[in-house]
């Protein structure tokens, strides 16, 4: 029994190590310059892998990957996020996960079809990721509200800017403004505001 154990302990501790080879084998590639070969489409991808794993691992949300939704959050994970959403909240809350990663993807445009994934989640978390630290963005935002205010309002895309260009703005307002999306706009309303410092908490 005892080299079992032994032999148990020795595959385990062979197969960390061949993990932390890789680790390291890609975050050296990547540094020097294997980005360039991924399509738009690889990482947008690996933008939702990296999202899945920083949302389940440091926020503790149950991944599940469900028709609709992809993940499960209790009242009281979410309460914590954000104590605005408590008028939302169902004691387990389906959570519909969406990120974009600005530098790596020059894309603005938040890519969900909604109307296939309407009355599905109680809740659109959008996550900002930042491939060269940890200053990542969160925002998590009711079914309702985004429906109400984004998907059945004219004139509202699905675009996420958040240092918009200098505009010349006529009328009563003239002047030069950095004039924000409806969408950015309802993402800093409902952003968690402390989120990196729970992911620095959770590190």
């Amino acid at each position: 029994m005892l080299n079992v154990n032994v032999g148990a302990g020795l595959i385990i501790k062979k197969i960390a190590n061949i993990n932390n080879m890789l680790h390291n084998s890609f975050k050296n590639d990547i540094a020097l310059g294997a980005l360039k070969m991924f399509k738009p489409n690889d990482l947008a991808a690996m933008a939702g892998y990296i999202s899945q794993y920083r949302l389940s691992e440091y926020l503790l949300w149950d991944y599940v990957n469900a028709d609709g939704y992809d993940f499960k959050c209790t009242r009281e994970q979410l309460l914590k996020l954000n104590p605005n959403l408590k008028p939302y909240l169902k004691d387990i809350n389906e959570v519909e996960g969406k990120s974009k990663a600005p530098e790596l993807v020059n894309s603005k445009i938040l890519a969900i079809l909604p109307e296939n994934k309407r009355g599905k989640f109680d809740f659109l978390s959008v996550h900002i990721i930042s491939s060269s630290d940890y200053n990542d963005r969160l925002s998590i935002i009711p079914h309702d509200v985004f429906y109400n205010e984004i998907i059945d309002t004219k004139d509202s895309g699905l675009t996420l800017d958040f240092n918009p260009p200098t505009k010349l703005i006529f009328g009563n307002d003239y002047g030069y403004k950095h004039e924000k999306t409806k969408f950015t706009k309802l993402f800093e309303k409902w952003e968690v505001k402390n989120f990196n410092k729970i992911i620095s908490e959770q590190q």
